[in-house]
C-alpha cells in the first residue's frame, strides 16, 4: 500500500488540498479578472464559492478522459466562461455559473450537480487509462 501511495503522490495531494481548503475562507471576496471577448470589458470570476464546482469537473475529466486532463479542465472551464460566458450588455449567460452573482441559485446548483456527479464518478467507475493497464 506505501508503494500505491508513493505512485500517486497521496502525500502531496492531501497537503494542497488542505492548504487550498484552508485559503479558500482568505479569498472569500476576490475575483480573478479576466477580459472578455463578448462583452468587451473583463469578467471577474469569483475564487471561493465555486472551488466545489471546479473541482466535480476536474473529478469528471479525470474519470471520463484520464488524470493528466482533470487539472487543465479546472483552469479552462473558468477561463472559457470570462471569454464567451458574457452577454453584450455585461451580464452573465445562464450556462456561466462560475460568472454569476454570489448569492445565485443557478451557481450553487451548478457546484452541488457537479460535485456530486465528480464524487459518484470517481467512487463508482474505473478511470479510463486504469481500464487498458488491467487488461494488459
Amino acid at each position: 500500500m506505501n508503494w500505491w501511495h508513493r505512485a500517486h503522490s497521496t502525500p502531496l495531494a492531501v497537503t494542497v488540498l488542505t492548504a487550498t481548503m484552508l485559503a479558500v475562507p482568505l479569498f472569500g471576496g476576490s475575483a480573478v479578472p479576466i477580459p472578455s471577448l463578448l462583452a468587451g470589458m473583463s469578467a471577474g470570476i469569483p475564487v471561493a464559492r465555486n472551488f466545489v464546482g471546479y473541482l466535480g469537473i476536474g473529478l469528471i475529466v479525470q474519470q471520463l478522459l484520464g488524470h493528466l486532463y482533470g487539472p487543465l479542465a479546472v483552469t479552462l472551464v473558468p477561463v472559457l466562461c470570462a471569454l464567451i460566458g458574457l452577454a453584450p450588455g455585461g451580464r452573465p449567460y445562464p450556462w456561466t455559473w462560475p460568472l454569476q452573482q454570489a448569492p445565485s441559485v443557478i451557481a450553487a446548483t451548478a457546484s452541488l450537480l457537479l460535485i456530486t456527479s465528480g464524487i459518484a464518478a470517481a467512487s463508482f467507475f474505473t478511470p479510463r487509462g486504469a481500464a487498458r493497464r488491467a487488461s494488459t
